[in-house]
């Protein structure tokens, strides 16, 4: 799977973001990897594969394109 680039569009959620408008860190990260495991689904290697197969994943690089933080 090396190599491979998936991307998706998100709408940030009014909850995810400070009293100021901005998304925190920790809410970047919760989506980068929801978007992580829909990636693993489509690859047909989600959680029922991989527990069964008694596996997991590591995630050893991101890219995070920010083109407007949320207002």
């Amino acid at each position: 799977m090396s190599g491979l680039i998936y991307e998706k569009n998100i709408s940030v959620k009014r909850y995810e973001c400070d009293a100021m408008g901005d998304i925190s860190i920790s809410a970047l990260l919760n989506i980068m990897l929801y978007v992580s495991e829909e990636q693993n689904y489509k690859l047909g290697v989600g959680n029922v594969f991989l527990l069964a197969k008694d596996l997991s994943w590591i995630v050893l690089q991101n890219i995070l394109t920010i083109e407007r933080l949320p207002k």
